[in-house]
């Protein structure tokens, strides 16, 4: 994982769906989960088909998202 910002990981990953309020990114293990773009650093910007994302580290832990 490349560096972020403090307070946000950046994730690899695969985003298959957007919708105005979330993103729906897949990891390489195979596990899928809708983020809030509220809680990522690129927000607006998270398109289709992106291969990372960075989200803030709270959010990570209370969804046990392992990083």
């Amino acid at each position: 994982m490349t560096k972020s910002p403090p307070n946000f990981i950046r994730m690899k990953c695969v985003i298959h769906r957007c919708t105005p309020r979330a993103v729906l990114m897949q990891m390489e293990d195979g596990n899928t989960y809708w983020v809030p773009r509220s809680v990522t650093l690129d927000g607006a910007d998270i398109c289709v088909d992106d291969e990372d994302i960075s989200i803030e580290d709270w959010w990570l832990k209370r969804n046990d998202i392992d990083y």
